[in-house]
């Protein structure tokens, strides 16, 4: 079997993406399968492979004018044509291909593969584009797109129809789809209608390191007294709910004014700053770091918080 694992250069690749993606190829890396990924939109200039461990890595650079908003879909299309055509030429052994995206956005992507070569093509949902614009809320996108989709005087509605129907062309296309959660796979079935057999369910996962951290140490290690730390772990975008997290934590503060609440991750900070008016003290944004920083402040935390107004799996 060749696998090509399809990744993006998104902030949805430097987090719960990109782990998904790390953890996969590392289940797979023994197996004997021929396994690849690879990257589009990367910053390089040129088209670069490497292998690391056993899997082969292609990186292809981003179209330069992607940026000029007017002619996106466009560029996307022909940008997604370019890459498979040179994949054509890449892939020497063309026996039981099968290319798994990773992206909703990946339609045309798909569409090409499929008139190229003879393949089966997957997905994994990590996401649907509508829960991006309703907060992830199902029943308001089911009330949408019960409504006229014409109605053009209501932008909302056309635009939570057109990414649906982008979706469920996209779903149809595909040979099979993984999902993360019995929810999401009942959402396919329920709101996409798409054949429950072309379905499965593999929850994520994570390589267990079955490491027994020294907490005294790790907290002597960041300068962290011994107070109660609850911790935030993601990007900091409207969906992850942190606004809510932060006015939990002032309501927390008025019984246990020693809590410590830090928050991993890179976004928006200025929108998120007056929440902690007067807290500042209480409060650490560390940024954007490395897993095993990350991993030190799992062990050390008290409390882990997830106030997403929707996730997969995380």
């Amino acid at each position: 079997m060749n696998l090509y694992i399809f990744n993006e250069s998104t902030r949805g690749a430097v987090y719960g993406i990109g782990t998904y993606i790390h953890e996969l190829t590392a289940s797979l890396r023994h197996s004997n399968m021929n396994v690849c990924v690879v990257n589009l939109g990367s910053s390089n200039h040129e088209i670069q492979i490497e292998e690391t461990g056993g899997i082969t890595y292609y990186s292809f650079p981003a179209p330069t004018s992607l940026k000029q908003t007017l002619v996106r879909k466009k560029i996307s299309k022909l940008y997604y044509k370019n890459v498979v055509y040179l994949l054509q030429l890449y892939i020497e052994d063309k026996k039981e291909l099968i290319f798994h995206c990773n992206f909703i956005n990946n339609d045309e992507l798909a569409v090409e593969l499929k008139k190229t070569f003879d393949c089966k093509l997957i997905t994994t949902i990590h996401y649907f584009d509508w829960c991006f614009k309703l907060s992830g809320n199902i029943t308001r996108f089911r009330k949408l797109l019960a409504s006229e989709c014409t109605d053009v005087d209501d932008s909302l509605v056309k635009e939570i129809c057109e990414l649906y129907w982008k979706e469920k062309a996209f779903f149809e296309s595909l040979d099979h789809i993984i999902c993360l959660s019995e929810n999401t796979q009942q959402i396919l079935q329920n709101d996409y209608q798409i054949n429950p057999n072309k379905t499965a369910v593999i929850y994520n996962g994570l390589t267990d390191i079955n490491l027994i951290p020294d907490i005294p140490t790790l907290r002597k290690k960041y300068h962290i007294p011994d107070i109660p730390i609850i911790l935030f772990a993601g990007r900091i975008d409207d969906i992850k709910g942190l606004t809510y997290a932060l006015r939990a934590f002032r309501i927390v503060l008025n019984t246990q004014p020693h809590c410590h609440f830090i928050i991993a991750g890179n976004g928006s900070f200025e929108t998120y700053m007056k929440e902690c008016e007067d807290i500042w003290m209480h409060v650490t944004w560390t940024g954007l770091i490395d897993k095993n920083r990350l991993y030190d402040f799992y062990s050390i935390a008290d409390v882990g918080v997830m106030p997403s107004f929707h996730e997969q799996c995380s």
